[in-house]
């Protein structure tokens, strides 16, 4: 038998992918110029020398490693006035078994052990780079349980160098949306497994996948919408899967349970530092449910998810394909991706500060995975014209792709300022185009402090 075994087109992509990121991690070398961690990436990350280094639950130990390594700690003032962190600590939980690699190998090394120096900047950046490859070869595990070998080869290669997960996972590969994709594939793969096996032990865990990722980021708690809504095509088989989970409310319980553990240890970080159990750090930053922003969100030229992102138009055609065949995905798909919509495009900064891309969508791309390997499956079967066609798409989608990432990290495609005068003016450049200034237009504010909502 080969060495790639039986799935060969796919093992053999994951293999150039997984090498790609390694390649462009290490090339990167953000780890030699303490730069894998920056703005909210330390906000993750500042809980874990906190409690393990200075024992500082109000991260007041910031002016010892603010000048020396760049580090940032955000606070929020809390009712009693004791500082709160901003973000959750949610991805502190992945980070920790690569922050105690670090932290054990300091010293011996030669470092300083202040959880700051580069031997941490670097387990960091190979520890996101691990889940990112991880996540690939189960995602890759994941489509082939419904999907031809070609079409998942495909369906990777666009999702992961074709998309702006790549630059989630190597760039800033400790924002959140990195892990989360990893965590939504874990979460996809116990529910699939729960669904044909059902066993408590998949339930428990799937319970802490989603509780985790809900601690990550709390609007990803729409995950937890798959559950009742998986392998459901019509308002009978509806009715039969909500009959089933009743009779198995027993494992309902046990997923209950896992889905609160992660989430107890930052309920009680919030009392000890606030004195409250919930506590929201994001003061007066919120959402604008009347207003949300799907025309913007989706093709605005400061950060629309499909003019750079493209490639996931075919997620998108993929999603109609799960719907006529009753994909056991399907109609979980749809009523998962429309209010997640909703939600991050009602957030008062619809287009999510610096970031390339609409990056809270890098959440859902285990999904749109499957949708798009579902579209790439029946190309196999369609006329050349199309077949071929899409494929030509998705390579050049995946080119441009990686250009624009190059153009984000040059400072040429602008990390918050993009106009449709300015896409044109910069495409395919590697340089300035004359009179930048001219071509960007910096986000509006209104009276409320509200971004671009007149």
């Amino acid at each position: 038998m080969s060495v790639l075994g039986k799935y060969k087109v796919s093992a053999l992509a994951a293999l150039v992918i997984a090498a790609v990121l390694t390649f462009t991690v290490f090339n990167l070398g953000l780890h030699k110029k303490y730069n894998v961690l920056r703005h909210d990436m330390y906000q993750y990350y500042n809980y874990l020398p906190a409690v393990f280094i200075y024992q500082d639950l109000g991260m007041g130990f910031g002016a010892l490693v603010d000048e020396k390594y760049g580090a940032e700690i955000w606070c929020v003032p809390g009712p009693n006035g004791n500082c709160a962190p901003k973000m959750t600590m949610g991805v502190s939980y992945l980070m920790a078994p690569f922050f105690g690699m670090a932290h054990a190998l300091a010293q011996p090394l030669g470092f300083e052990a202040n959880g700051y120096s580069s031997i941490y900047h670097f387990m960091l950046a190979l520890g996101a780079l691990l889940y990112a490859i991880t996540g690939l070869w189960l995602l890759r595990w994941l489509l082939l349980r419904w999907f031809g070998d070609v079409p998942v080869a495909i369906t990777l290669a666009a999702v992961f160098l074709g998309s702006n997960l790549f630059f989630y996972q190597t760039v800033e590969g400790n924002m959140a949306h990195g892990y989360l994709f990893f965590l939504s594939i874990v979460f996809l793969i116990l529910l699939w497994k729960w669904n044909h096996r059902p066993l408590k032990q998949y339930a428990f865990f799937l319970g802490m996948a989603g509780g985790l990722i809900t601690l990550i980021r709390p609007v990803d708690f729409l995950f937890f919408l798959l559950i009742p809504l998986w392998n459901v095509s019509s308002w009978k088989s509806l009715k039969f899967r909500l009959n089933y989970l009743w009779m198995k409310r027993i494992h309902m319980g046990m997923l209950i349970f896992g889905a609160a553990l992660p989430l107890l240890p930052q309920f009680w970080y919030w009392h000890e530092l606030t004195g409250s159990w919930l506590y929201y750090s994001y003061a007066q930053e919120g959402f604008y449910w009347s207003e949300p922003f799907f025309l913007r969100g989706l093709f605005g030229f400061r950060k629309g998810w499909l003019i750079y992102t493209p490639v996931m138009i075919f997620a998108l055609i993929g999603a109609w394909r799960l719907l006529k065949t009753k994909h056991e995905a399907g109609v979980a798909w749809l009523a998962f991706t429309l209010p997640f919509m909703y939600v991050i495009f009602s957030w008062w900064c619809w287009w999510y500060g610096g970031s390339y891309g609409m990056r809270p969508m890098v959440d859902t791309y285990a999904l749109m995975a499957i949708a798009m390997a579902a579209y790439l499956h029946f190309l196999c079967k369609a006329r050349p014209m199309l077949r071929h066609g899409s494929w030509l798409l998705i390579v050049l989608f995946i080119g441009l792709n990686q250009f624009q990432v190059a153009q984000y990290r040059w400072g040429i495609l602008h990390y918050d300022s993009m106009t449709g005068a300015a896409y044109k003016a910069i495409f395919l450049r590697s340089t300035y185009p004359p009179d930048y200034e001219k071509h960007i237009a910096h986000p509006d504010y209104d009276a409320a402090g509200r971004g671009e909502r007149k």
